[in-house]
């Protein structure tokens, strides 16, 4: 839809002409809600420290009161990113003991973090700066988190100097 490669208020600026609306904005990140491919999610921005550029955007859809239907979510929307990004470089689908699917404790899995629905799709092969990752969080949503690595770590080194200028 938009290249993320551009700061925050430019990026928030260009979903605003999309329709999206503001929820609230703080330092840390900037969340917007709104609609992408007709389905109704929170866009969750979070920009460098001290310039202030689109470091890292996630897409958070509204939460499931089942784990089948969670589920389902997850595996249609992994399958239309593989259509779209490509094949799968890391996959973590598990639940660990004393948790096991079927038993109707997947979301308390999740939440006590015993149970891990992650993939991702690593360097993407036509942007190496971008990192791809889909996600079935504590909070019973999924979440797709796209990662500007150059971004990231310019956060962390202006992370770093802003801490350091207060001794």
């Amino acid at each position: 839809m938009i290249d993320l490669p551009v700061p925050l208020d430019t990026l928030v600026k260009n979903f605003y002409k999309k329709g999206f609306t503001l929820k609230t904005k703080s330092a840390e990140s900037t969340i917007l809600l709104g609609k992408v491919n007709d389905e109704t999610v929170e866009m969750i921005i979070y920009p460098t420290t001290m310039t202030k550029l689109v470091r890292k955007v996630t897409l958070k859809y509204p939460p499931h009161k089942k784990w089948k239907s969670l589920k389902k979510a997850y595996t249609e929307r992994q399958t239309m990113m593989i259509e779209k990004y490509g094949p799968i470089k890391f996959q973590r689908l598990e639940f660990l003991p004393p948790y096991k699917e079927g038993k109707g404790k997947e979301f308390e899995a999740l939440a006590k973090q015993k149970a891990f629905w992650t993939t991702n799709w690593g360097d993407m092969p036509y942007n190496q700066n971008l990192f791809l990752e889909l996600e079935a969080s504590a909070d019973k949503c999924i979440l797709i988190h796209f990662t500007l690595k150059d971004h990231a770590l310019k956060h962390e080194e202006e992370k770093k100097m802003s801490q350091n200028s207060l001794f």
